[in-house]
């Protein structure tokens, strides 16, 4: 009697045992991140071109398009990761300027970002992430006309506005992607969509040289400017 009882645990046990054993099987694997080590924790390093669509009367004068392009260098860190998100933040620099001709005279304009960007990660494969990013700080914008028929006598204005991004985009692995527990240059190819916005401002030209200027270029007046629309940034980066 005794034998048959120990025969019958020791079916049920083992039947028990195969039976969690099929389930656990039978359940999908949680995706592993433990193999991204570098590719997901870096520092980076870009290089990328900005395209900004800005349709105001303001800046009208300083442009033959409603586009202004810029070059846009940028650089940051990770300082956190939790499975496959991360976040990460730096500085940025973007470099825009425009010419153009308003009432028969030359304009030319500069608008220079200097932003914080806040970028959030969430890397779908080791060679790919997308990314949400925004980026406040101050935009440095400065102006100027000239009159040729006055000796190229001129007036200019410049000043700061409160700017700020927010974007969607994604960046592509190019090199290596072994050796995640070591940090080799590793380059993506990144792409971004977003919009971009500004703070509003008075064009205040003031002539360069009071006693030589013309009134017809002194009293020059373009309105109000702010650059507001949507944007594209195409570029490289260089992690390590």
């Amino acid at each position: 009697m005794k034998s048959a009882v120990a025969i019958a645990l020791a079916v049920f046990l083992a039947a028990g045992s195969a039976a969690a054993e099929e389930e656990t099987q039978d359940q999908p694997e949680a995706p592993s991140t433990a193999g991204l080590g570098s590719l997901q924790r870096f520092s980076q390093v870009s290089l990328s071109l900005r395209s900004q669509w800005v349709p105001n009367a303001g800046y009208d004068p300083f442009a033959k398009t409603d586009y202004l392009a810029a070059w846009s260098f940028a650089g940051s860190r990770t300082f956190w990761v939790k499975d496959r998100l991360s976040l990460a933040v730096g500085l940025g620099i973007d470099l825009g300027a425009s010419s153009s001709e308003a009432r028969g005279q030359k304009t030319a304009l500069g608008a220079h970002r200097f932003t914080v960007p806040i970028e959030a990660r969430y890397h779908i494969t080791p060679w790919l992430y997308a990314f949400g990013k925004v980026a406040p700080g101050p935009l440095f914008m400065t102006a100027s006309i000239k009159d040729g028929s006055a000796g190229d006598q001129s007036l200019s204005d410049s000043g700061f506005v409160f700017a700020a991004d927010a974007s969607l985009g994604a960046a592509f692995l190019f090199t290596s992607r072994t050796n995640p527990e070591r940090h080799p240059p590793r380059l993506w190819a990144t792409g971004e969509w977003g919009y971009g916005w500004t703070t509003s401002r008075d064009w205040q030209f003031s002539p360069s040289d009071q006693d030589k200027v013309t009134g017809r270029v002194a009293s020059t007046n373009l309105g109000e400017v702010a650059f507001r629309g949507t944007f594209f940034r195409l570029g490289a980066a260089l992690s390590f």
